[in-house]
């Protein structure tokens, strides 16, 4: 018997044991952002009593965005995946969202079929890079009139219209412990955004219009960096000049992802 339910905060095991199926470059998290951030937004995937599937899923003021979903491989075949997903859909719906998103990698062919029979399509390609902070000198120079700063609350709603970000997206990730939001002006315009995680050390999101912002975009960051780390991973956003910057420089891909959206099921 197969049932989808609501994680409880005491379950971080399940979490911990399933989480390295995602096969990503990311921390296992701990279990105070279990408790704090990542518990109270997933569902967990049951078969004859045993957990062997979760989802976690943010929900944002009119988007809801699914950030794990990972099935056991003893258990993929069934249709788990697509329960979670339609379980979810349901939630964010309820929560009041209107449509959903997604980062999936380009090679998951079996998790890219149901993704879009749900009625998701391919938005942007992103590409998670290892950039050495040495490297960042090897970039072109910035303008003259690129300013940095640190990105304020009041910042985000404009800093999310410029850049298409779901709206209430950087507030999310301001309320999560240690982070730096950092943005590039140019007179009045957005020209660049990180939301930087030192722990880590990586960034997400990461946005700049253009190659040439992204050296004055990589420096404003290298301040927080804690001692001893060589570099950073950084997620470029629908960038593949930037991309191609960035490697000319030194810097590695690890990772090629499309990011997918879509109006909710009503169903």
């Amino acid at each position: 018997m197969t049932t989808i339910r609501a994680a409880r905060l005491d379950e971080y095991a399940s979490f911990v044991r399933l989480f390295p199926l995602l096969e990503t470059t990311d921390r296992i998290p701990g279990p105070e952002r279990w408790v704090k951030d990542i518990g109270p937004h997933t569902l967990f995937g049951e078969r004859d009593g045993a957990v062997v599937a979760y989802l976690y899923g943010q929900t944002l003021p009119r988007t809801g965005y699914v950030r794990h979903l990972v099935v056991a491989p003893e258990a993929r075949g069934g249709g788990l995946g697509r329960a979670l997903m339609r379980a979810a859909g349901r939630r964010f719906g309820d929560r009041g969202c209107e449509r959903w998103c997604l980062n999936v990698k380009t090679d998951n062919t079996v998790a890219l079929g149901l993704y879009r029979s749900l009625g998701l399509t391919e938005a942007y390609p992103s590409t998670e890079m290892i950039i050495a902070w040495a490297s960042v000198a090897a970039l072109p120079p910035s303008s003259p009139t690129v300013t940095a700063r640190p990105l304020d609350a009041a910042d985000d709603t404009t800093a999310e219209r410029a850049f298409d970000l779901p709206e209430g997206q950087l507030g999310f990730v301001r309320a999560q412990p240690g982070r730096v939001l950092v943005g590039l002006r140019d007179g009045g315009e957005w020209e660049g955004l990180a939301c930087f995680d030192p722990a880590f050390p990586g960034a997400f999101p990461f946005r700049v219009k253009g190659t040439a912002k992204v050296r004055a975009l990589l420096e404003a960051l290298r301040p927080h960096a804690l001692p001893g780390q060589a570099s950073v991973r950084a997620v470029i956003d629908d960038g593949d000049a930037v991309v191609d910057a960035l490697t000319a420089a030194g810097a590695e891909v690890s990772m090629r992802l499309l990011h997918l959206e879509g109006t909710l099921p009503t169903d």
